[in-house]
């Protein structure tokens, strides 16, 4: 992934953002010999993943969650594993699997993840509800937040 990344972008810098767990130490990873250099810049620290997708032009991951966001950005995201999101055309893949043969846009595969495949319970209610119920008690925390703020 890393050698596609510099061949494929051969006059950019190239961002390295380790995982969380491997940072942590909990978890090997695949990318902690990389290094800093003068095209490589490696992030071991936490980072908000929407703050740097937006700073990347392309995003490439291996099964990372991350390429999922990305893609919801609106970025091109090369895949070398096989995420649950990869494989439906709408990322570039770079294995392929057989039993994927439907073309998905980014749209089905927000819906699938979000509304098909999780399960919601209200956080005042703790019954079951929805995406829509989740947003709508995030929208009051923070409007909450803004009135208390400093108190």
């Amino acid at each position: 992934m890393l050698t596609a990344a510099y061949a494929e972008n051969p006059h950019a810098t190239i961002y390295v953002k380790t995982h969380p767990e491997v940072t942590s130490g909990r978890k090997g990873g695949y990318l902690t010999h990389v290094q800093d250099d003068e095209r490589t810049v490696v992030l071991r620290q936490a980072v908000n993943p929407l703050s740097l997708i937006e700073q990347m032009d392309r995003v490439y991951v291996v099964t990372s969650t991350m390429g999922f966001e990305a893609l919801l950005a609106g970025k091109p995201v090369s895949v070398f594993g096989m995420p649950w999101y990869a494989g439906w055309w709408a990322t570039d893949d770079r294995q392929v699997c057989a039993r994927r043969t439907r073309q998905r846009s980014v749209d089905e595969l927000f819906a699938a993840a979000y509304f098909h495949y999780t399960r919601y319970l209200d956080p005042v209610t703790h019954q079951r509800g929805s995406i829509f119920d989740l947003i709508e008690w995030l929208v009051r925390q923070r409007e909450m937040e803004a009135r208390f703020a400093g108190e």
